[in-house]
């Protein structure tokens, strides 16, 4: 197990989704050290977390505005509603109430500060230790996690109660399925069976862990390779403020409200990307907003040989099926129906 440490916070809280509105997610970009599991058959790593994982389990979600919300169990009675966030590199993150409703002690008080691109927030974070936990088929024991207010946030914003969040390095070690269409996930264990819901033929898309976040290459307009992050938590899609002129108007002239992580909006108009190419997955006339990428760039992948220049979110995501195969580095988007 690493020693803990407080979080960074980045400037960018990335999104979610507010009915068609789009938000910035309320601090949910910063590096988390978790606890570790104790050893066994059935591990999967994940970076400083470890899941057992004896076997596929298909699990149902809700998915209201295309967000995808599991039911987990804590400590052998709890159970609390995660937000599975693809945009957040920690593993896993419990709402503060709710870690003090179900009665877990809290240690390491921390203030802190959350910063987004129309406001600033003072929140406190707190250590919490989880005896144990279940997923689906994801299992562990003795998690050093941190707890933190976003849940209040969330359901001001969107009217959506959540307990707590799922990030990429609770997952890192398996394959995840998100079936938006069925409105099921699965994990799967790395070695046997990999792969469950690929069709022969799919194409599978190399993926990167930057920063812990999953970046891949978009293709817009048949033409112009961008290399995106992937964000099931983002509740709309944004391309780069360069790539403007590879956009149009929207006919209805429709607008998004941004939502930060200090609470404050402002609203944007929403423009159209005649076609996007994510794989096998083909979009036409998908809405996004351009978005200045510069500082994302400098503060979160500092030091990396990669420009982000855009975040996947859930308005194109739920319309497909979503393999991500941690494991193996790669990723596929298909067509989830007519």
């Amino acid at each position: 197990m690493r020693p803990p440490r407080p979080p960074d916070l980045l400037w960018l809280a990335a999104l979610l989704a507010a009915g068609l509105a789009a938000g910035v997610r309320p601090g949910l970009g910063r590096d988390r050290s978790q606890g570790a599991a104790e050893g066994g058959a059935g591990e999967a790593a994940s970076g400083a977390l470890r899941v057992r994982i004896e076997g596929p389990s298909t699990i149902p979600f809700d998915c209201p505005s295309g967000l995808v919300i599991m039911t987990a169990r804590l400590n052998g009675r709890a159970h609390v509603r995660l937000l599975l966030d693809t945009g957040d590199p920690s593993g896993f993150t419990l709402d503060t109430a709710t870690a003090r409703a179900i009665g877990l002690p809290l240690s390491e008080r921390t203030p802190t500060r959350a910063t987004g691109v129309v406001g600033s927030e003072r929140y406190t974070l707190y250590r919490a230790r989880v005896g144990s936990f279940l997923l689906g088929g994801l299992s562990a024991r003795d998690l050093s996690i941190w707890t933190a207010p976003d849940a209040v946030l969330i359901a001001k914003t969107i009217g959506i109660q959540v307990d707590g969040f799922v990030g990429v390095d609770l997952l890192r070690g398996i394959v995840v399925t998100i079936d938006y269409p069925a409105r099921q996930i699965t994990f799967t264990p790395p070695g046997s069976g990999r792969r469950p819901a690929a069709p022969a033929g799919t194409r599978f898309m190399p993926m990167r862990l930057e920063g812990n976040r999953i970046v891949f290459e978009a293709l817009l307009n048949g033409s112009e390779r961008r290399a995106v992050i992937l964000d099931t938590a983002a509740g709309t899609t944004f391309v780069a403020e360069s790539d403007r002129d590879l956009t149009r108007p929207s006919p209805t002239g429709k607008t998004t409200q941004i939502v930060d992580s200090s609470g404050s909006a402002v609203s944007v108009p929403v423009r159209i990307l005649p076609r996007l190419q994510l794989g096998d997955a083909v979009v036409e006339d998908a809405p996004v907003v351009p978005f200045d990428f510069e500082a994302l760039n400098r503060d979160l992948f500092a030091g990396t040989p990669h420009t982000v220049a855009g975040i996947i979110g859930s308005d194109i995501l739920s319309r497909h099926v979503v393999i991500l195969d941690f494991p193996g580095r790669a990723l596929a988007v298909l067509s989830g129906g007519p």
